[in-house]
């Protein structure tokens, strides 16, 4: 009897250390948002939420912190504050011109070599301007090809396609270490008579666009889901655009990834060197630079900073450039060529030097295309308090998208007392819904938050009316 009694007090004893514990680690749901997920039939085990003041004191609300879910686009919040920490906000990106052949007169006799270093985003504009100082530095004729080196980052062996079947969204787009423009072009539409004008920006040479488009009577739709674009060949360099377009869009436009990394990077070389003058004879040819150790480069087209690039990959939520930012991260830890499983260790290392938690972090490639990501609330709270009190807090948080002002952020709570009191990070995908960042309350203190869901019921507007309801309530705390 006495045995008994004794396994009976330590079986009480482990139940009420437990219910501490469980007490400690849950803070209870507020009624609105509580009442928001039953209204949309998302149950609380499906639901991560944390919001906690980051100038300490006890949690509002914690459910679910250490549950491993699909944070989406979340998990750019690791991998661009890794690269802040690990790169430094004025990193930038070098890409090395090479002559291989005499230059005189302004002719080069033979090749013009350019190995890239892997920049994220080297825009239409930027690549003109590297081209004018091309010309201005005395090359004005190449007789013989582009030799493309792009060997900085190891190939990477994906079908665009395989994600959701749209292979020319550029949030499919690979990474490449010779990218230029995100091979794309931006397609305007309006109408033209009794048909639909379309024009190509920028147009490039070898392209070629077949305009099936139906003008029809009506008012323009947000999404025109009725305008198909496909784009086919080997070489994807056919564009056919199919679909009925209402008269009443006067402007409409689609941005497309087309052609093949090596071949894009040629396309718009010739077509803006030919616009300066210049003259291109040959073709291009994929190559590995062999460049002694005493060789310079010809010239250095540098990219933006890296405090730059991340206002891009943060506020647009690109998948792109955050998944070079993790391929950069691991050629400047573990060197060349680069893979991002490389890049994935370096910043396991760096949050567990941060005693950061990770046993639940599933990186994959640095972006939010990855199905199997996975991440718990309580690491990204974690990441967001380390970033918080950085010396780089700044270039950070201004790096996300500020509430109803700018980016993914742009459209959401317009006139909602929160506007412009948050900066949040979004992510989205099939069945998943996020949203993490900081948000100042009426009170003046800030908060953490982080919220996840993973469950068939969400769709992009019960997605964001929750999220948008939980901003709200946390500002006027």
């Amino acid at each position: 009897m006495p045995f008994l009694c004794e396994r009976v007090f330590w079986a009480l004893t482990l139940l009420a250390f437990a219910g501490a514990l469980l007490a400690r680690d849950s803070v209870a749901v507020p009624v609105p948002i509580a009442g928001a997920l039953e209204r949309a039939g998302i149950p609380q085990s499906a639901v991560t939420l944390l919001i906690e003041p980051l100038d300490g004191g006890p949690p509002l609300v914690r459910l679910n912190p250490q549950v491993a879910r699909n944070p989406a686009s979340l998990i750019k919040l690791i991998t661009t504050y890794a690269a802040l920490e690990l790169l430094g906000p004025g990193y930038r990106w070098s890409t090395e011109i090479y002559l291989r052949g005499p230059l005189k007169n302004g002719v080069l006799k033979g090749h013009l070599a350019v190995r890239g270093g892997g920049d994220p985003f080297m825009r239409m504009q930027d690549f003109w301007l590297h081209l004018r100082e091309l010309r201005r530095r005395g090359v004005r004729k190449i007789t013989g090809n582009l030799l493309l080196d792009d060997g900085f980052f190891a190939p990477i062996a994906e079908d665009a396609g395989d994600f959701d079947g749209r292979p020319a969204r550029t949030y499919n787009l690979a990474p490449n270490a010779l990218l230029v423009n995100l091979q794309a072009v931006r397609l305007s539409l309006k109408p033209a008579g009794d048909s639909v004008a379309v024009d190509m920006v920028p147009d490039l040479p070898g392209v070629r666009l077949r305009n099936r488009l139906r003008l029809i009577p009506g008012e323009c739709v947000a999404d025109n889901a009725d305008i198909s674009v496909a784009v086919t060949g080997r070489a994807r360099n056919r564009l056919e655009l199919r679909g009925d377009y209402p008269i009443g869009c006067v402007d409409y436009q689609m941005v497309r990834t087309v052609l093949q990394p090596h071949s894009y990077f040629y396309a718009l070389f010739r077509l803006l060197w030919e616009e300066q003058g210049g003259v291109l004879g040959g073709w291009h040819r994929k190559a590995v630079l062999n460049v002694s150790a005493d060789e310079e480069p010809f010239m250095v087209w540098q990219s933006a900073p890296l405090r730059e690039i991340l206002v891009s990959t943060n506020k647009h939520s690109n998948n792109t450039m955050a998944r070079h930012l993790l391929l950069t991260i691991a050629a400047e830890t573990r060197g060349v060529p680069a893979r991002p499983e490389q890049g994935v260790a370096a910043i396991v290392e760096l949050l567990q030097a941060q005693e950061v938690p990770v046993d639940n972090l599933v990186l994959v490639n640095g972006s939010g295309r990855a199905r199997l990501a996975r991440a718990d609330g309580q690491m990204l709270i974690e990441v967001i308090r380390r970033a918080y009190r950085s010396p780089l807090a700044a270039e950070f948080f201004a790096s996300l998208p500020l509430n109803g002002v700018d980016g993914t952020m742009r459209r959401r709570q317009p006139d909602a007392e929160a506007h412009g009191y948050a900066h949040l990070k979004t992510g989205r995908l099939k069945d998943v819904t996020a949203l993490a960042g900081v948000v100042q309350a009426q009170s003046g203190r800030r908060y953490a938050l982080v919220f996840m869901v993973n469950h068939p019921a969400v769709h992009r507007g019960i997605g964001n009316e929750i999220g948008d309801l939980i901003v709200d309530w946390v500002h006027r705390q």
